[in-house]
């Protein structure tokens, strides 16, 4: 993933290209080798490389590690270093597939270290969270005092309070817990890019072929018999063949669990945000057949996230000891499973190397023969889990903010203009009038689980029943008036499949708040009651100073 690779200026080449004339033959030659040309610049710019994974990840790991630092500083050292080790222990057992016995040790043991560091929290939270009532009360009195310039400073610094008021409020042993685990998978990514690279490094003549193979990064990522087809006589470049397809499996497996692993973390971090976007273009640029397997990968992954998470539930309710077994059984499954998925990961790179139609040929016959058993795998893992999970089936993980601005606002705008002879003061509704006042905007969300959209997007204004969701916005007046001032008109898809378009009414609000989303289930138990983090919605006046008239297209009066 890290050879380069020369994009052809051909328009250049063609200016410059003596003039001669050619048949029509050649001619169509010409435009479709150009096509092609085409096709692999596009191609190339749908690419993800391994630094901008290890830049995201490394970006994400930072985050979590300094929402974790700050729910263990409220907490007791030895109790949450304890923590950490049983996480990292824990999920080294999952992704090396242990036994049943040993991963039902270690939830167990999850269990009692998450309550020794909620016992630790408890003690120490409340002066924390008196301190920082304080600083917001200190806030919402300096607003109501500032002018419009000023005002959007303070509501950003108490939006930034409010969501560390937030945050301390979710400081608990399950959330550090929660943290660590991600940070474990994060890093255990990282680790396996630095591999790879280093494996591809060490591998350039066919004749090292047996170590990269048996090397850490390689050897049970790979499908043989695939191996064989791309090292055979009728491959000019075999090096580079088996590079691609191993960057293109390592890819695809590690995208997947990049992907799933960013969408549960329930927090915005833009560099993960970007490379998101470049796995949604990538994995466009691909055949359908690739696309399937991406997206069983990820559902796997999904799957994995619940079932661990109902692994150490099962415990710490007492239920049976036979359910934290099935649990372990389905989690080796899914590790399994993704492996074998991963390595019939065909890239469209690979037609650089393998230009004999036959061969592609039978490499196609062959990742289809050993394709065909997975769907009903697949499906019998689905089974497994779906009483094990079925209360997390409906449930949301997490609805993120998504900030259009580096200031991680939203700005609700009324223009004004001056009307002379309205008479009266020179104020605003005397001399100024508005004449656009911009009361809706749409905000953007990510949600995760992308299956729970569906029924976000039923929301109806008018018939808020629709939706099973009661979706409303918790908004701390950045003032000390009253009211319902934001209210939700739609939601809708976004362009990702996990993305929500909120659109929120601001007609009745008069000055600057901090908002978040908040979601409640509609039923008696409701499984779902989160709320998203806060920003900032920021009510501003502008004055139209001058109109200047420009003529556009000559006047043919004139």
């Amino acid at each position: 993933m890290k050879r380069k690779f020369v994009k052809v200026m051909f328009f250049g080449a063609l200016a410059l290209s003596t003039v001669t004339y050619v048949g029509c033959k050649d001619y169509d030659d010409d435009v479709k080798g150009l096509q092609e040309q085409i096709d692999n610049i596009n191609q190339k710019g749908a690419d993800v490389t391994t630094e901008a994974m290890t830049t995201a990840i490394k970006s994400a790991i930072a985050g979590l590690q300094s929402q974790l630092d700050a729910i263990a500083s409220k907490a007791d050292k030895t109790a949450v270093e304890e923590l950490k080790s049983t996480v990292r222990d824990l999920q080294t057992a999952v992704d090396g597939k242990a036994s049943q016995a040993d991963l039902t040790a270690l939830s167990g043991k999850l269990t009692e270290a998450i309550d020794k560091v909620n016992t630790s929290i408890d003690s120490k939270v409340g002066a924390a969270k008196d301190e920082l009532q304080a600083k917001i009360d200190k806030l919402q009195e300096d607003l109501e005092n500032a002018d419009q310039d000023a005002a959007a400073a303070v509501a950003a610094e108490l939006v930034k309070v409010r969501q560390e008021l937030k945050d301390l409020n979710d400081a608990t042993g399950e959330k550090l817990a929660d943290l660590s685990d991600k940070i474990e998978q994060l890093q255990s990514l990282e680790s396996r890019i630095e591999d790879l690279e280093a494996a591809n490094e060490n591998f350039v003549t066919i004749n090292q072929l047996n170590d990269y193979m048996n090397s850490a990064a390689v050897k049970k990522y790979v499908d043989d018999v695939l191996v064989d087809y791309l090292t055979s006589d009728e491959v000019t470049d075999k090096v580079g063949a088996v590079q691609e397809y191993v960057d293109g499996q390592f890819k695809t497996e590690i995208l997947a669990k990049i992907s799933t692993t960013y969408l549960s973390l329930g927090t915005y971090n833009e560099d993960m945000e970007a490379l998101q976007q470049q796995i949604s273009k990538f994995v466009d640029s691909q055949s359908t057949e690739y696309k399937k397997i991406f997206t069983d990968i990820t559902s796997l992954q999904e799957y994995k996230t619940d079932v661990l998470e109902v692994l150490v539930k099962s415990l710490s309710d007492d239920n049976t000891i036979a359910k934290a077994n099935k649990c372990a059984e389905v989690l080796g499954d899914i590790e399994s499973l993704s492996d074998e998925l991963a390595k019939c990961a065909k890239t469209d790179d690979l037609k650089n190397y393998v230009k004999s139609s036959e061969l592609n040929g039978k490499i196609d016959a062959h990742l289809k023969d050993k394709f065909a058993g997975y769907d009903s795998k697949i499906e019998d893992i689905e089974g497994s889990i779906s009483d094990l999970t079925s209360e997390l089936t409906n449930m949301v993980k997490s609805i993120v903010y998504i900030p259009e601005s580096v200031d991680r606002s939203v700005s609700f705008n009324t223009l004004y203009a001056k009307f002379s002879g309205t008479g009266g003061e020179n104020e605003i509704g005397v001399n100024w009038l508005p004449v656009v006042s911009v009361n809706r905007v749409q905000v953007k969300f990510r949600v995760s689980p992308a299956s729970a959209v569906t029924e976000l997007v039923k929301y109806d204004k008018a018939n808020p029943e629709a939706c099973r969701y009661n979706v409303n916005t918790d908004y701390q007046a950045l003032t000390r008036a009253s009211g319902e001032f934001f209210t939700i008109s739609k939601i809708e898809k976004g362009a990702e499949d996990n993305i929500i378009l909120v659109t929120l009414d601001a007609g009745q609000a008069v000055k600057n708040y901090a908002i978040a989303l908040t979601l409640i289930d509609r039923g008696d138990k409701p499984l779902n009651n989160i709320s998203s983090d806060y920003f900032a919605a920021v009510k501003k006046n502008k004055f139209i100073q001058s109109v200047a008239w420009t003529q556009v297209e000559p006047c043919l009066l004139c």
